[in-house]
């Protein structure tokens, strides 16, 4: 006689019962569940998730150890909600069409009012630090006082920054780059007047090369709050990573995390 097939919803799979045949699926149950009981014994349901976020940033803010500034207060929020994470870099663009997409579940750091510009994503209410957007120079006469200010000058700075693509088209001209290094290295070989970067990443990156030979100069030209995104399919986890930064603030672990990252470059001359 010709089968008929049902749908089996304790499994989800389409199964075929032969008339005669009360157990013709038995050996797919058995087969299906045993893979099951296996997957769970290897991944035990209470093991934290793991989620994908990325960043745009350098050291110290970032480092390929998860030890960075952002890194660490990263994993802390998460860890205090009960879920893990996988931090890993791409450029400034690049982070931002990954997580539009889902094929990340969040970034870090990045200014207020994306989601304007990236329907799928949703900002973590929270600030996670402030970022100084300042100007880094080695000409001897060069002043900033705000956006305008730039008028005279080449200047270049990181692709995918939005901040700076907003406010900095005032300028003589504008070179967009992909990392720091090239972007001190147009600076360092008299390609640019003046280079735009976040504060701590400069000069840590001044640092490293060993330049005294280039000034950071203040004061910022903005200062702004800067947040952490995920995609839309986590929205529910916004409130409680959002209420997990502000513990994080208030009982001396934001300041802990600071002080053993960042403290140091202050004494940095510029």
């Amino acid at each position: 006689m010709g089968a008929a097939a049902s749908w089996d919803r304790s499994v989800g799979i389409d199964r075929v019962a032969h008339c005669g045949g009360r157990h013709a699926g038995a050996p797919v149950r058995f087969w299906l569940r045993s893979f099951l009981l296996l997957a769970v014994l290897i991944y035990p349901t209470d093991a934290p998730a793991q989620l994908s976020i990325n960043t745009t940033s350098a050291p110290p803010l970032a480092e390929d150890d998860d030890t960075g500034f952002h890194d660490l207060l990263t994993i802390e929020a998460f860890k205090r909600i009960g879920l893990r994470v996988d931090l890993y870099r791409l450029p400034g663009e690049r982070a931002l069409v990954n997580l539009q997409k889902g094929i990340d579940d969040g970034t870090v750091v990045r200014i207020a009012g994306l989601e304007q510009l990236y329907p799928d994503i949703r900002r973590v209410p929270e600030p996670l630090m402030h970022w100084e957007f300042v100007a880094f120079t080695r000409t001897v006469d060069v002043a900033l006082s705000d956006w305008r200010s730039l008028a005279p000058f080449h200047i270049a700075f990181i692709n995918g920054w939005k901040i700076l693509e907003a406010n900095a088209r005032h300028a003589r001209s504008v070179t967009t780059v992909r990392d720091a290094e090239q972007l001190f290295g147009l600076l360092l070989n008299d390609r640019a007047d003046v280079v735009l970067y976040e504060k701590w990443q400069g000069l840590h990156l001044l640092q490293k090369l060993g330049r005294e030979d280039v000034r950071l100069l203040t004061p910022p030209l903005a200062a702004p709050e800067m947040y952490m995104y995920l995609h839309k399919r986590h929205a529910a986890l916004l409130p409680k990573l959002s209420a997990a930064l502000k513990e994080i603030k208030t009982d001396g672990t934001y300041t802990r995390i600071f002080e053993q990252t960042l403290q140091p470059l202050a004494a940095v001359k510029n």
